[in-house]
């Protein structure tokens, strides 16, 4: 059954994990560059910063959305975990953990949320009216644009050429 969030990715989303050189300015430089020129508002959620014996430790929460059409707006949200970080030669070195999630929200205006009437209805519409343009257009869609920014963080971490 689909409900108001329809998620593209499982649960635990998709994950990246590095151990090596990168240049994090760049990353992340990239990556916003990426939602805007995608179409997506973008929002940093979370950060926290703590100095570790190894070296530095950053966690932080992306989200960005972008509205498709008066129904359905997408939404990815990017975890970062980087631990022992240090800066080598101009570059940054340590472990790197990058989680990617990917949702469509429906009704993101909440016009069938009211009452139990619309609420049903919302239910039929979903599942049985736009089930396929929800299924072979939004999650299609969806999974290519995660798929773009999943493929230009691996380039940047310098896991694929």
């Amino acid at each position: 059954m689909i409900s108001r969030t329809y998620k593209v990715l499982p649960g635990v989303g998709i994950q990246i994990r590095h151990k090596g050189l990168f240049n994090l300015n760049k990353l992340y430089s990239d990556m916003k560059k990426w939602f805007k020129d995608n179409g997506y508002y973008f929002s940093e959620k979370e950060q926290g910063i703590k100095d570790r014996e190894k070296g530095r430790e950053i966690k932080q929460k992306w989200e960005a959305s972008r509205e498709i059409d008066d129904y359905a707006r997408f939404i990815i949200k990017v975890n970062f975990f980087f631990e022992d970080l240090n800066k080598v030669d101009h570059m940054d070195k340590g472990y790197v953990k990058i989680t990617f999630f990917a949702d469509v929200l429906l009704d993101y205006k909440e016009k069938w949320q009211t009452n139990g009437l619309y609420k049903f209805l919302f239910f039929v519409y979903n599942n049985y009216i736009i089930y396929h343009k929800i299924k072979e257009v939004y999650d299609v869609k969806l999974k290519q644009e995660v798929d773009g920014l999943h493929n230009l963080t691996k380039e940047r971490l310098g896991l694929i050429k």
